[in-house]
């Protein structure tokens, strides 16, 4: 999930927009995948070239063999690699907007993602039991949620962390909007390490 800005804020409604100044991975693209995998590819073409030149004939022959199904794992290797990555690429959002309005009770959140498909989540504030602020160590991941028991977390914001504060500050101030006590939360690959109350 990419990073969102807070493009409204008023007494009743708050808006968050994804950031369009993120850098973004295109795999499509010479810099991307696709410069890597021909790249790749030609150095086992030459790879191949050498060996059947040099081996196919004579005692080491068998050489040959193990050279060039080395080379196929190889390419298959990086054509599954290359497919992962167009694949996450294809799903992640382009576009996304989330809106917290508490005179319809009401947080929605749209993502259009790269492959042009339209998501919509939402949520009924009034099934929300708090706003979680969660930071895992291992991936530094630092995510905005709100939490209820009868539907999966709202995700609201993530990002990147080094710095809490601005996740910490969007979540006090989406606890006060849709008055849920707020809760921070850190994680190290799973683990719980600590979790306080920082705002009733």
């Amino acid at each position: 999930m990419a990073t969102m800005l807070l493009t409204e804020d008023t007494p009743t409604k708050m808006v968050l927009e994804m950031d369009p100044s993120q850098p973004i991975f295109k795999p499509l693209t010479w810099r991307g995948c696709i410069g890597l995998t021909l790249g790749t590819t030609g150095l086992l073409i030459l790879v191949f070239a050498w060996a059947r030149y040099s081996f196919f004939y004579g005692s080491q022959s068998w050489l040959f063999w193990v050279i060039t199904i080395a080379a196929l794992l190889v390419e298959i290797f990086l054509i599954v690699v290359f497919v992962f990555y167009v694949s996450s690429y294809n799903k992640e959002a382009k576009e996304a907007t989330v809106s917290i309005d508490v005179d319809s009770q009401k947080a929605v959140r749209v993502e259009k993602s790269n492959s042009e498909k339209i998501r919509q989540l939402d949520v009924n504030l009034g099934q929300v039991t708090r706003v979680l602020i969660h930071g895992d160590d291992a991936g530094h991941r630092l995510a905005v949620t709100l939490e209820s028991q009868s539907s999966p977390p709202f995700n609201v914001n993530s990002d990147v962390f080094f710095d809490s504060n601005p996740m910490i500050e969007l979540g006090k101030k989406l606890g006060a909007l849709i008055k849920k006590p707020v809760v921070f939360k850190i994680t190290d690959s799973g683990k719980p390490v600590s979790e306080e109350t920082i705002q009733e």
